[in-house]
């Protein structure tokens, strides 16, 4: 009898074969204790001992509202939770806080931000694993409810430069003198520099104080509608990843932003010229829009 994953719990995938798709990308087929297979892309995990045949126990990450299921295999060394010691390869100095360089056992590096100086190694605690990636925390902490998710806090920009393992990042410091990264790649129009603040939404916080913050727009708020010139139509795979009809408008900053609509037709949307919609959620920098309305310009 056929059955159904549930998100957070841990199945057994065997794995079936690695596939490319049209433009090189390359993923294993995983089946299912139920007989459904799936899609792991492989571009995460290529340190990992991944092989056809092979039984991998993977957690199921996250079911989207479209139903599509992300997965996360086993990694080779680590577990959430665990406490591990890393080589320490780099250390640098924000007030009171210790920005830490470590590097894991398949040789990735990664930052993360400590009250204490270190010596030549620290350990640390695994809060998460995703993609492939650890989402490292400080070993001493225990309590680590800072905030309330979805409430908006203030942070201090300490400093804007390259993280190991993250890039260009925002070092965001809060009331309480804690350091939070944030890669700066979606936020480049929103005009932010050091020395300021900033105000963010806390999308998520984990037990062990990793954040995911998203910065208030500038221009936009979300729940509020926007006028936004048309530019284009089309039937096609939407970001739902269904083939849907998708209208094209763009933001204050000349982004395109797609839209799925129920009119089959552009002539109501080209002839308005401008669009009236609602910005639903704003993840990343990017807005996502809903119900799209011509307006009479005439």
């Amino acid at each position: 009898m056929k059955g159904k994953l549930v998100q957070g719990e841990y199945y057994d995938f065997r794995v079936i074969k690695k596939v490319a798709l049209g433009d090189s990308s390359q993923f294993w087929v995983l089946e299912d204790p139920f007989g459904f297979r799936h899609m792991l892309d492989a571009s995460y995990y290529k340190k990992y001992h991944i092989a056809p045949e092979i039984v991998l126990r993977c957690k199921v990450d996250k079911i989207n509202c479209t139903g599509k299921i992300f997965l996360e295999p086993p990694h080779p060394f680590y577990s959430v939770g665990d406490v591990c010691s890393f080589p320490v390869i780099g250390i640098s100095h924000i007030e009171n806080c210790f920005i830490v360089t470590v590097e894991d056992k398949l040789g990735f590096r990664h930052t993360v931000s400590l009250k204490h100086n270190v010596g030549e190694a620290v350990d640390l605690r695994i809060a998460r694993i995703k993609k492939g990636k650890l989402y490292l925390s400080d070993s001493r902490d225990t309590d680590e409810c800072w905030f309330t998710e979805g409430n908006v806090y203030s942070f201090y920009v300490a400093d804007i430069k390259d993280a190991e393992g993250c890039g260009v990042c925002f070092y965001l410091r809060d009331n309480a003198d804690r350091i939070h990264l944030l890669p700066t790649k979606n936020y480049l129009h929103y005009g932010i520099s050091a020395d300021t603040h900033i105000r963010c939404n806390v999308i998520k916080q984990s037990a062990d104080g990793q954040t995911t913050l998203e910065p208030l727009n500038p221009a936009y708020v979300p729940g509020k509608r926007y006028l936004f010139p048309y530019s284009d139509f089309h039937f096609k795979i939407s970001y739902n990843g269904r083939k849907e009809y998708v209208l094209t408008v763009k933001d204050c900053w000349g982004h395109a932003i797609d839209v799925v609509t129920d009119v089959s037709s552009s002539d109501v949307f080209k002839k308005s010229g401008l669009i009236d919609c609602e910005v639903d959620v704003i993840k990343k920098g990017r807005l996502y829009l809903t119900d799209p309305q011509p307006v009479n310009t005439h």
